[in-house]
């Protein structure tokens, strides 16, 4: 097997976030193009193969997928905001074998609740034949409305040019766990062009045939380090047997006139692929491979890979500083962070379990590292509160089961627990430690972390959250006026602790460390009566 580049979560840096070295275009371009909204916010892309599917990433949708309401897409613009014509997801299907960690058969369905009228701007895309193959070297274009840089979110569609790459040299680069044939790269030798997040589930295409689907990748734009994209061609069959009211359609060919056709133009660009991990914040999703590219913002929990996730601000700590510290894993990825609250038990969030059973899931205790030293314990049990909600983030707790009894030493240790709605003053200053993406070559992210920062008044984090939908009594915040130091991706269902007490278990935010932002934790106290109910703790 050939050595794979190392990839770390440092690498995923925030000024790549974009359609990379991408230019505007319209959608007569690619009428095909649509903007998946999620409470009318784009969050990724798509295209249209007929007049009521729509194939995205399984990524985009799979946390909310029994909520397909919640979901539209707008088709015929290349402005997602504005324009072009709005219908509602009906059903959603994701594919059977999705594997949220590896990011594998990342493919979902999108069954529209009425069809779609074709017109120049709005127009189905071809699909390749099963196991067809792309010729190496060939011209892609990927588009979407991912970031262009700096956390900039554009109105317009971009658009850029990549080439297919081959898949043992993008093995060499990625290796052989994460890259499988569902899988196809696409990229430039030198970098600088790519798509990211916002981009994810938007079409990768050549001779007006859609290929690839915006799945995932190292950064955006990182030279020697090719977007990875979802291979339309190997989920054919999948595709006709889920979409049966298609079936009948040509696989070569889509209904249009001839000077319908004569306006479609093949658009040269590229989407890189926007990996679910923990960046900006959209809507709650879990993401266990760092590399997974986020979804446009929307709502900002901390649990998915990418580019904010870190203690920003922080400092290497050794594990006897935060004895209590320990890592959620699954399948050997951290994925969380998460608090020993007694032998027997683990206090995380509610969205670090979302979805996952508890034989999947792992903690590491006793190190300052999260991938060697100390013990691993699986999980026995995931206690996740009955009123957790998925889209508000409220009631963010889970309690997870060990299951074997820890052996306590000075390097694991419980933390002590506040009593029932304890108050906890404005500016009191707490600790918060994990294992989140710095953000910068410098400052890698094993070993563990730790940062201080204040709690702020509850009615002025509510005025900064308000777009947001504000905040509930079940969260409380913390952070500077000025940012600079915060928590983020990777560090979701870590501790918040004040006067060694566990006052928080950090949640969501908008970004990190961002001026006038501070982080969302979920206040403990709150929850106390239901913590010693469940766990007798």
């Amino acid at each position: 097997m050939a050595k794979a580049k190392s990839v770390t979560n440092s690498s995923l840096k925030e000024s790549s976030e974009k359609i990379v070295g991408g230019h505007k275009i319209s959608i007569e371009e690619v009428p095909y193009q649509v903007a998946l909204l999620y409470k009318n916010e784009m969050i990724c892309g798509g295209s249209i193969i007929s007049e009521l599917f729509i194939l995205s990433a399984a990524h985009c949708v799979f946390h909310a997928k029994e909520y397909p309401s919640s979901f539209k897409v707008r088709a015929g613009s290349d402005d997602w905001n504005r324009s072009g014509v709005v219908i509602k997801v009906k059903q959603i299907f994701v594919h059977k074998k999705y594997d949220k960690v590896k990011a594998d058969y990342d493919f979902s369905l999108l069954k529209l609740n009425s069809k779609l009228k074709y017109s120049e701007k709005i127009q189905s895309i071809n699909l390749p034949h099963e196991n067809e193959s792309v010729e190496d070297g060939a011209e892609c274009t990927v588009t979407g409305w991912g970031s262009i840089g700096n956390e900039v979110y554009p109105d317009n569609l971009h658009a850029v040019h990549v080439y297919k790459i081959n898949y043992s040299k993008c093995e060499d680069v990625y290796g052989q766990f994460l890259l499988t044939k569902r899988m196809l790269c696409a990229g430039v030798p030198d970098g600088y062009k790519d798509a990211c997040q916002g981009d994810s589930g938007g079409p990768l295409a050549t001779n007006n045939t859609l290929v690839g689907i915006v799945s995932w990748g190292n950064g955006c734009g990182v030279p020697d380090f090719p977007g990875v994209y979802s291979r339309v061609a190997s989920v054919r069959k999948w595709i006709a047997e889920h979409a049966h009211s298609i079936a009948f359609l040509s696989i070569d060919s889509t209904v249009r006139t001839k000077s319908e056709n004569s306006k479609v133009k093949e658009v040269k660009s590229k989407v890189k692929m926007f990996r679910i991990i923990l960046l900006t914040f959209f809507i709650p999703i879990i993401i266990a491979n760092p590399l997974i590219r986020p979804m446009r913002p929307l709502i900002p929990p901390r649990f998915i890979p990418t580019s904010t996730g870190k203690i920003v601000g922080g400092l290497p700590i050794a594990i006897e500083v935060a004895p209590f510290q320990i890592s959620l894993q699954i399948s050997n990825f951290h994925i969380c962070g998460g608090s020993i609250i007694s032998e027997n038990f683990v206090l995380t969030a509610g969205h670090c379990t979302q979805g996952n059973s508890a034989s999947s899931l792992q903690v590491r205790v006793g190190s300052e590292f999260y991938n060697l030293g100390g013990t691993v314990v699986r999980v026995s049990e995931i206690i996740q509160h009955e009123m957790f909600d998925y889209f508000t983030i409220d009631y963010d707790f889970s309690l997870l089961k060990l299951e074997t009894a820890l052996t306590f030493t000075s390097k694991i240790q419980p933390v002590a627990l506040p009593a029932q709605n304890e108050s906890l003053p404005v500016g009191s200053m707490c600790k918060v430690s994990g294992w989140g993406n710095t953000q910068s070559f410098y400052e890698p992210r094993n070993p563990m972390r730790g940062a201080c920062v204040p709690t702020v008044a509850q009615n002025e984090c509510e005025k900064a959250y308000q777009s947001f939908g504000g905040i509930t009594d079940r969260m409380i915040c913390a952070g500077y006026v000025t940012g600079q130091v915060d928590a983020c991706q990777g560090d979701s269902g870590g501790p918040l602790v004040s006067s060694d007490k566990l006052v928080g278990v950090v949640s969501w935010g908008y970004g990190c460390a961002k001026p006038g932002y501070p982080g969302v934790y979920s206040r403990v106290a709150s929850v106390r009566d239901w913590i010693k109910t469940k766990s007798g703790v």
